[in-house]
């Protein structure tokens, strides 16, 4: 399904202020100059819930704040030049003091791993739980794919995603691993992918084709492997990839001692 936006770009210029909110969103964004911060203030009413990057070069800090944007105000008074401002709004009534403490979390320790930017927070910073990252991981998984819309890619790197829980599938003739990092699921090279069994997905079926036409899937020794990490939004996705059929990903990745990943993250009981 294609995501729909509503860009406004504030005084008609794109190199302006601009607020981005997808349709039925409840997160609202903004990205701006630094120099603009005080147009920023006055356009957004009332004290909501706010998680924002602050950008100087490849140096980014990351906050947050409940009271509108007293704490930015502080970092002002730093010796850094900020050049950017991202801000991302949540509504109050739906998002809690709790929810939001651990998307705060989420976004803290995968920015610390970024491939591109340096984050010079100042504060300790620990991987959330795995039941911190699932009930955030949906809208830390919006912030990212906004960011990357602006050309901020968040990506992190694959040393650091390596020390992370990796899941396998073994059975149906395959033998697959990956990674999840709460707001995507990377499944790894040298995962096999079971070719003769259709997806019934059409998007994960063109995903197989094109990895195929790219080299991203090579055939080796009679087996379909992948010769590069490919990331999903979705478990679920990530399974159909090497399986084929219709599966639930919470279910068939597995960790080494063969608990299921939903029973791991608190998700679904063991069947």
């Amino acid at each position: 399904m294609t995501r729909k936006f509503e860009v406004t770009y504030y005084n008609n210029k794109t190199e302006g202020m601009c607020s981005i909110r997808e349709k039925n969103s409840y997160l609202s964004s903004f990205f701006t100059p630094f120099s603009m911060l005080e147009q920023l203030k006055n356009t957004v009413v009332g004290n909501q819930f706010g998680i924002y990057y602050l950008f100087s070069g490849n140096k980014v800090y990351l906050g947050h704040t409940i009271n509108g944007f007293d704490i930015i105000d502080d970092i002002n008074c730093s010796d850094i030049v900020w050049d950017d401002i991202a801000f991302f709004f949540v509504a109050g009534n739906k998002c809690t003091v709790e929810m939001f403490g651990n998307l705060e979390k989420l976004a803290l320790y995968n920015c610390e791993q970024s491939e591109k930017y340096d984050l010079i927070n100042n504060s300790d910073i620990s991987e959330p739980t795995a039941e911190e990252s699932t009930s955030a991981s949906k809208l830390y998984a919006d912030i990212v794919f906004i960011m990357k819309m602006r050309g901020y890619d968040l990506k992190t790197s694959e040393k650091k995603t390596g020390q992370r829980e990796t899941y396998h599938i073994i059975g149906n003739g395959i033998e697959a691993s990956g990674i999840y990092s709460g707001y995507e699921f990377v499944v790894l090279a040298g995962s096999q992918v079971n070719m003769g069994r259709k997806c019934f997905a059409y998007t994960v079926t063109n995903r197989r084709q094109n990895a195929l036409e790219t080299g991203k899937i090579i055939k080796k020794d009679g087996k379909y492997i992948t010769t590069v990490p490919i990331s999903f939004s979705t478990p679920n996705e990530a399974a159909m990839f090497v399986l084929g059929g219709s599966v639930k990903g919470w279910y068939e990745w597995k960790t080494h001692d063969g608990k299921t990943m939903g029973e791991q993250l608190g998700l679904y009981p063991q069947e």
